[in-house]
C-alpha cells in the first residue's frame, strides 16, 4: 500500500514569464522564483458544467457534462514584501490587467503540478498575534499539468 503524502514540506514558486510550450517541457524550461514559507496551499479542485436538457415528450430529463472550470487557489505565505515570488504575485495583482502568473507547486514526495492563474485577491493580516501572513488567491486559467514523483 502506498504510504500518505505528507503537506509539510511543500512548496510553492512562481514565473511571470509565459512558457514556449503549455506542456511539461515549457513549464519546466521557466526560471522558478521561490515564495516565502509556505503556510496555505488551498485546494486544487476542478468542476465541470451540467447542462440539463429536458425532453418534453419523452418525459426524460437527459445531462451532458460541459466545460471544465480549473477553480481557484488559496494561498498563504509568511509576509516578506521583498520575496522574489510575493513580488510577481503582487506586480500582477496590481498590474490591473490579465496578466497571467505561473506556478509550480511542489510535493514533500517530489509531485510537481504546473498551472496558470490569475491573482484575484492579496492583502496581509496578522496570524495567532505573532506572525504576518501574506494571502491571495489565484483563478486558475488552464488545464493544470502534473508531474508525478
Amino acid at each position: 500500500m502506498a504510504q500518505p503524502i505528507k503537506g509539510a514540506g511543500t512548496c510553492m514558486s512562481f514565473s511571470a514569464v509565459k512558457p514556449v510550450t503549455y506542456d511539461a517541457v515549457g513549464f519546466a524550461a521557466l526560471a522558478w522564483t521561490p515564495s516565502t514559507e509556505l503556510r496555505v496551499s488551498g485546494d486544487l479542485n476542478a468542476t465541470r458544467s451540467l447542462t440539463t436538457v429536458q425532453r418534453i415528450c419523452s418525459q426524460e430529463v437527459k445531462k451532458i457534462l460541459g466545460s471544465i472550470d480549473e477553480g481557484s487557489q488559496s494561498i498563504e505565505l509568511g509576509f516578506d514584501p521583498a520575496n522574489g515570488g510575493q513580488v510577481i504575485l503582487h506586480d500582477a495583482f496590481r498590474n490591473a490587467s490579465d496578466n497571467s502568473v505561473y506556478a509550480r507547486r511542489t510535493l514533500s514526495n517530489g509531485h510537481v503540478t504546473y498551472y496558470e492563474g490569475l491573482v484575484s485577491q492579496e492583502g496581509d493580516t496578522t496570524v495567532d498575534g505573532d506572525e504576518v501572513v501574506w494571502k491571495g488567491q489565484l483563478e486558475i486559467n488552464g488545464a493544470r499539468i502534473d508531474i508525478p514523483a
